[in-house]
């Protein structure tokens, strides 16, 4: 079998805009925050040497986050950033905006949501300066694909609904 006749045909596109463009700073720039933001966290069991001497901060948010300790501010906030700032405490999960969280907790817990939607656009955007509103979320997607580059596979329900961390208690 040739490669020509392989099932799975790879089909390049040219990129509308060049990765330079500065359509992507913002995206750039939040991946970069937080690609970038690195803590120092002990997770250990046994005591450490000196450990009653030392100041750690503990996270006790969480019971997953119990073991963890920081030893600067800068460190915990670090770790509040990526683990508890866009929480729902309803449903455990962790969306990486406040943005995503609001949609979030619109359209899985908010029982007047199903209602409303059926008699106007209620299905928001999910980029930030966006204000579009749709009747659902298939036509949402159709709207990220086109005006904002979306890949047709990128799982757009899955962005506000499936969860980045899942705690259990």
């Amino acid at each position: 079998m040739s490669l020509n006749d392989s099932i799975l045909k790879f089909n390049p596109k040219k990129r509308p805009k060049s990765p330079e463009d500065s359509f992507f700073n913002q995206g750039d720039e939040e991946f970069s925050r937080i690609w970038n933001t690195k803590y120092f966290c002990i997770e250990n069991e046994e005591p450490l040497e000196n450990d009653e001497k030392n100041d750690y901060i503990k996270c006790n948010l969480l019971p997953s986050c119990l073991s963890l300790k920081f030893l600067t501010i800068e460190d915990y906030e670090a770790h509040y950033s990526l683990t508890h700032k866009y929480y729902c405490s309803i449903c455990n999960v962790t969306l990486m905006t406040e943005r995503l969280l609001n949609i979030h907790l619109q359209e899985v817990h908010d029982s007047f949501f199903e209602i409303l939607s059926s008699r106007k656009n209620m299905y928001q955007c999910l980029i930030q300066d966006c204000e579009e509103k749709f009747k659902d979320s298939k036509e949402r997607k159709q709207h990220l694909i086109e005006k904002h580059n979306f890949s047709k596979q990128t799982n757009v329900n899955g962005l506000i609904k499936k969860r980045i961390k899942k705690y259990k208690d």
